[in-house]
């Protein structure tokens, strides 16, 4: 089966960090997740490439936009940014020239089409701007894909991991 995530950017602590790449790698385990597609970005979707490549599942990135590296808020984010996309199976970069919600939006949309579950590592709440986590969930239930929902605040996993 093809998984992808999607979710924050930044989480409260390490600890917190942690517990979601904990919970990813069971849930990528349980899954039989045999390839798995990222749009990079930072936080959640670094995080689960980076689960991917420690169990050794290929998978395939998603670049929204030709100037990605500037919508990264560090230098640490794009060296991984760069390392995660040279060991992906496939990249695929999408015609926008700039970072943008909807250049977000379109490669979320790429994403979730190509999967048969979605981890959304999420609070719950509503997006603060468009493709947010939230709507990527609700593109992901209009398209019926499997949901498994890790929520880093309550640190509780809802949906089948199998």
């Amino acid at each position: 089966m093809n998984g992808g995530v999607t979710g924050h950017r930044q989480f409260d602590d390490h600890d917190t960090e942690e517990w979601v790449k904990d919970v990813l790698a069971t849930a990528v385990r349980a899954s039989h997740i045999c390839h798995g597609f990222t749009c990079v970005a930072e936080g959640s979707d670094q995080l689960f490439a980076e689960v991917l490549m420690t169990l050794s599942v290929p998978f395939t990135v998603i670049v929204p936009c030709r100037d990605y590296e500037s919508s990264f808020t560090d230098n640490h984010a794009v060296e991984r940014f760069h390392s995660i996309c040279a060991a992906s199976y496939e990249a695929r970069r999408l015609d926008f020239a700039a970072p943008s919600d909807v250049a977000f939006l379109a490669a979320s949309q790429n994403l979730v089409e190509s999967i048969g579950v979605l981890f959304a590592i999420w609070d719950g709440k509503a997006s603060r701007g468009l493709g947010g986590t939230a709507d990527v969930v609700e593109y992901a239930l209009q398209l019926g894909k499997r949901i498994v929902h890790l929520n880093p605040l309550d640190r509780t996993v809802t949906g089948s991991m199998e």
